[in-house]
């Protein structure tokens, strides 16, 4: 996760393998729909402005790193790696591959349901 894989590559280390966020959330039971709905259209516009051109935020990032651990500049960011997307809805494909491989390794019982486990707003932006 960036920035931390720019650190990691610009002190020599090599990427094996990187994963994207595909844009579902998980909110607290105690997050009501008009909130949740909220907070879901500030990302949408965030998304869309990120999307535009990212270079104006990428301070954000080099921010985050200590200059004593790495100094980085703009150009130091792949911008191919920064990727955002809207929020959606958490799959039941996705959900079933996870739970499925808790299940196995004995990390959730056998009882539990994507119904009783997921609650899908409908995310109106």
């Amino acid at each position: 996760m960036e920035p931390w894989i720019t650190v990691a590559e610009k002190q020599g280390y090599r990427l094996l393998s990187e994963a994207f966020y595909i844009g579902s959330e998980i909110a607290s039971p105690d997050v009501d729909a008009e909130t949740y709905e909220a907070v879901n259209r500030a990302v949408v516009r965030a998304v869309h402005k990120l999307n535009e051109d990212p270079r104006p935020y990428l301070h954000h990032l080099i921010g985050e790193v200590p200059p004593e651990i790495q100094e980085l500049t703009p150009e130091d960011f792949p911008l191919g790696r920064l990727r955002f997307v809207e929020p959606a809805p958490y799959p039941q494909d996705q959900f079933q591959r996870t739970y499925d491989w808790m299940r196995g390794w004995g990390l959730i019982k056998d009882d539990s349901a994507f119904d009783s486990l997921v609650k899908n707003f409908d995310i109106k932006v």
